[in-house]
């Protein structure tokens, strides 16, 4: 019997997570081969470069869960992957290509939002771009065409909650993609910010943070009084190793960016490409 067109995506599905898994085991090997071929995405060669075996990660907006897969085949069975994806439908399938890919890294997944207090609210999605569902109704982006808003009722956590509640002693690596209700996390993981210094990597939008009532120099200072003295955009036209001198200037903009301790992190930052 010919196999049927099911049977033969299905194949290759499990050929590409393969492949994906083994390669991933090499993370700079493979972001150089990524580079050579000019395929991937400037986050994912951040994140190839940045991120260790064995690391645990906290992943804030999860999405689809194409970047929970990233860092799950590069931290491996040794690390941890801790995944919040509040949007009812998102986490769906967030879970289901989780758990068709095979991952090797003991993922959680959780169907919350990371926020400065626990509790029940609302959450927005414009149309069907789960990418930027949102707290608060933005009106640029997505938003800005879209006049078909969904509204779902959302469970809200704190890390800081969070990790007692799991018992989580070490965090390397803490994404925030929650599209302007950044500060809200980083406010409720206060104490895991003190304590643990993880690498930051954020999402960095001043129209979205200025809906919250918030503003990137307000966010930055939140950081440097824990102890992240070092800012990295790397995502710009010119990139920055002094993101701190960019975000001083109040000027608009949007793009991600990693906050750090030079002392901490330094090999971890000198594996940056930034050409």
């Amino acid at each position: 019997m010919r196999p049927s067109l099911s049977d033969n995506y299905s194949q290759r599905y499990f050929v590409k997570n393969q492949i994906e898994n083994l390669l991933s085991t090499f993370p700079r090997t493979y972001a150089k081969l990524l580079r050579q071929r000019g395929t991937a995405s400037a986050e994912k060669l951040a994140f190839l470069a940045l991120l260790d075996r064995g690391d645990t990660i906290i992943e804030a907006g999860a999405n689809f869960g194409y970047f929970t897969r990233v860092f799950s085949r590069v931290v491996g069975k040794s690390g941890q992957v801790h995944a919040f994806e509040p949007v009812p439908t998102t986490y769906a399938t967030l879970k289901q290509n989780c758990d068709a890919a095979a991952l090797p890294a003991p993922l959680t997944l959780n169907p919350l939002g990371l926020s400065n207090e626990a509790g029940e609210t609302t959450i927005y999605l414009p149309g069907d771009d789960s990418g930027q569902a949102s707290l608060k109704r933005h009106d640029s982006g997505s938003w800005k065409a879209e006049t078909k808003v969904k509204a779902f009722t959302i469970t809200l956590t704190t890390l800081d909650a969070y990790r007692e509640a799991k018992g989580i002693e070490r965090i390397d690596f803490f994404k925030l993609d929650i599209e302007g209700a950044e500060p809200l996390a980083l406010e409720g993981a206060s104490n895991a910010l003190s304590t643990l210094l993880p690498l930051i990597h954020l999402e960095a939008n001043t129209q979205w943070l200025k809906d919250f009532g918030k503003s990137l120099p307000e966010l930055a200072a939140m950081l440097k009084a824990h102890g992240y003295d070092t800012a990295l955009a790397y995502e710009l036209p010119a990139p920055q190793r002094d993101a701190y001198t960019l975000i001083d200037t109040g000027e608009s903009i949007s793009t991600n960016i990693i906050f750090a301790n030079q002392h901490k992190h330094a090999s971890r930052l000198s594996r940056m490409d930034l050409k």
